[in-house]
């Protein structure tokens, strides 16, 4: 076989058969081969660009979720790369096979397709630093993701030490990686012998319709909220149409950035992705990969765990009344 068609099968250029193409891919992987990026680029003359593949939607304006982690942890990964002076290619997750052959130097999936094995097509021996939970099919050579368990369960035992009898779920209908919160408040409930109580307050686009959904909730029992879609406001227009007073008769606690929370009255307790720094650890992840091509293994992903941050406001009955911070950055 011919340098020529050896390259243009690592290279995903048409010409060879598939069957050629497969045992050249399989022959490289054998012999640990990976592309020299920074030959490669240098030798093109390019500049090196990077592929985020994400789900729009969660971009997407909303009159009452502003959805400031992913602003942030966009912008982080954005900023990042351009200070490395590499571009940044963002592709929609439903146009992911767009990459197959495209001169791209490594891929951030914070979204997949119904077919996670799509991840497998976007390239041969660069990095692929996928965000949230690993699923079955989705090849990676690093898995970056927030202990979601971790950050749901702390959340819970916070508004349960503080008295709460039964707290109610606002879930979040969003991308696949964060949808463990069903699964984690259900376990929750199971082991507190807790009645659970869930609102999907996104199927509601007039506010006067959520907040009714709400008052319901806490005339069924509901004593404190842990609002995981972005619908502070409403929550806190609710108990004070059901007549109650926050934290004295119902507490609440919001995943989110704390930007916005941290100014309602009362202010809220929020539990915090930190999604710009979040982002820049991914960033920074997928840079090490592209300098250190030994370092990209789809065999033996690396795993990247991203941080999370409780503070408590005047939200919640607690005698803490000072930020609390969880310092959980590591790379194993």
């Amino acid at each position: 076989m011919s340098l020529s068609t050896a390259s243009a099968c690592l290279r995903d250029i048409p010409g060879p058969s598939d069957e050629t193409r497969a045992r050249v891919k399989a022959a490289a992987q054998q012999l640990g081969y990976r592309t020299n990026l920074q030959a490669k680029a240098l030798r093109a003359g390019q500049q090196q660009t990077v592929a985020l593949v994400f789900d729009p939607l969660i971009l997407d304006p909303h009159p009452r979720s502003p959805r400031v982690f992913w602003q942030n942890f966009v912008n982080a990964i954005l900023q990042t790369l351009a200070q490395a002076d590499v571009s940044l290619l963002v592709v929609p997750a439903a146009s992911i096979d767009s990459l197959q052959g495209a001169a791209i130097d490594a891929v951030i999936l914070s979204a997949l397709p119904d077919d996670s094995a799509a991840s497998e097509r976007v390239g041969f021996g660069i990095p692929v630093v996928a965000t949230g939970i690993p699923r079955a099919g989705v090849t990676a050579s690093c898995f970056a993701t927030h202990d979601i368990e971790a950050v749901h369960r702390e959340a819970l035992e916070l508004l349960r030490s503080a008295g709460s009898r039964r707290p109610a779920l606002v879930r979040n209908i969003g991308v696949e990686h964060v949808f463990r919160e069903i699964e984690v408040y259900g376990g929750w409930c199971d082991e507190n012998s807790v009645e659970p109580l869930t609102l999907d307050l996104d199927q509601f686009w007039d506010a006067d319709e959520a907040i009714a959904c709400v008052v319901d909730a806490i005339a069924a029992g509901a004593d404190s909220f842990l609002i995981r879609n972005g619908d502070t406001q409403v929550v806190l227009a609710a108990i004070e149409e059901a007549g109650k007073s926050v934290p004295g008769d119902v507490q609440v606690l919001a995943e989110a950035e704390g930007t916005i929370e941290a100014l309602t009255n009362p202010s809220v307790t929020t539990i915090s992705l930190r999604g710009r720094e979040s982002g820049q650890l991914v960033a920074k992840e997928v840079l090490h990969q592209m300098a250190e091509p030994k370092a990209v293994n789809t065999s033996c992903p690396r795993s990247l765990q991203l941080p999370h941050q409780l503070t408590v406001r005047e939200s919640t009955r607690s005698e803490a009344s000072c930020s609390q911070r969880v310092d959980s950055v590591r790379i194993n």
